[in-house]
Formats: structure tokens, sequence, C-alpha cells
């Protein structure tokens, strides 16, 4: 039932914009259809019991939204529940896994070291860089801003003309992975990880601001293995 309605309803009902606000709004919205259809019927086949006015309109409303209101506040609280259990993971937790994740990706680029090649829409503009030096990708409209870290400790911002997501699909890398609609980040960069699941922050080494984790990636970034 949950996958059917967050298909109709993907910007009310997907748990990436889910909020108790639109849950209600969207519980109310189908009372009052609901309401509305028994209306309708009531009126086509014993237009008797209730008149088609404003007022026999009125008293079918209460009368489902009375008959509606325990199970759907049970409704909601449950999913209120069930998402926030979920999406309420401490920063500590995702340190830990987190640094077990890196240990691997370590591994792997101790034993090969290689050049990472992005190339732009037009395939001739390109930036080439060595992968442990990137620190993060932003996307900017048309644009990329490749970050990384030259040897001098400096940071090195580079201009790309491409979307992130042709990047991305360029990017092999197990520790290079999207972590928010706007942004890449180089988890080996990463020292620090606060808020939760709602609200992730990545703090990365020499750069001032952290970057942020959608609530659709947190475990992308984290918990794929």
């Amino acid at each position: 039932m949950i996958e059917i309605l967050g298909r109709i309803f993907p910007k009310i009902y997907h748990e990436k914009g889910w909020t108790v606000g639109s849950e209600i709004l969207f519980v109310m919205g189908l009372i009052l259809l609901i309401a509305i259809c028994n209306f309708t019927n009531v009126v086509l086949q014993h237009s008797d019991k209730i008149p088609a006015t404003a007022e026999g309109f009125g008293m079918m409303l209460l009368f489902t939204a009375i008959i509606s209101f325990f199970p759907a506040v049970t409704f909601v609280w449950f999913r209120y529940y069930r998402l926030n259990h979920e999406y309420s993971r401490p920063a500590k937790v995702m340190e830990t896994e987190l640094a077990e994740e890196l240990q691997t990706a370590n591994e792997e680029t101790a034993i090969v070291h290689h050049f990472l090649t992005l190339m732009a829409e037009n395939g001739k503009d390109k930036v080439v860089l060595t992968p442990q030096n990137l620190c993060y990708i932003e996307a900017d409209d048309n644009y990329v801003t490749v970050v990384s870290q030259e040897p001098s400790g400096k940071l090195k911002k580079e201009l790309l003309r491409s979307s992130l997501s042709k990047v991305e699909s360029q990017i092999q890398l197990t520790y290079i992975r999207r972590c928010h609609r706007s942004y890449m980040v180089n988890l080996q960069k990463v020292y620090k990880v606060s808020g939760n699941a709602q609200g992730y922050k990545l703090h990365l080494w020499q750069v001032a601001e952290p970057l942020p984790v959608s609530r659709g990636y947190a475990k992308q970034v984290v918990l794929a293995t």
C-alpha cells in the first residue's frame, strides 16, 4: 500500500520529502475525497436521508471525519515512528561505519595509484587528478566545480561543463560517492560527521564548510557495502 501511494504521490508521500504536516494534509484530502464519494452515493440512492445541500455535505464530512479519526492518527503515528527510527541514526554510528568502509578503500588505493580523468560534455575539456587528492565535486547549473588538494595543502578549484550525474558515471571508485543532489565527496577526506540521518554534515580536512548529506543518500554514503 505504501509503495503504491509513493508512486501515485511521489512528492507528497515519498520518504525523502515526507513530513508529519504533509501526511496530515494528505490524510485530510483523502477523508474529503471519501466524504464526497459517500455523499454522492447517498444522495443518488437515498436523497430522503441526506439532502443535496451544503448542510447535508457538512454532515457527511463530519461523520466521515469522526469515523476516520482514530485510524488516521494511528497510521500517521506509525509512519512517523518508523521513519524517525530509520533516519535517526546518530553521527557516531555513521562515523564508525564510515571508518570501517574506508579501511577497505585505503587498502585498495595503497595497492593501485592511478589518475582520475573527468571529461566535459564536449568531449574535449577535462580535469585530470589523483583521486586521493580529490575533496569534493559541486554542481552549479550546467557546470561542476572539482575541488582537490594540492601537495602544498591549498585547495584547487577547476570548472568543468558537465552535469554531476555524468561526472558520477565516470567515477568507479567506491570511496567517491554522491552525498547530495549537488555534491559528490571523497570519503577518505572526511574526518568528522555531525547531525543525524535527517541532517548529516560531512566535515572534510582543509575544507571550511561541511558538506550536506541528503536523506536519500545517507545509506549510499556509508551504509552500502
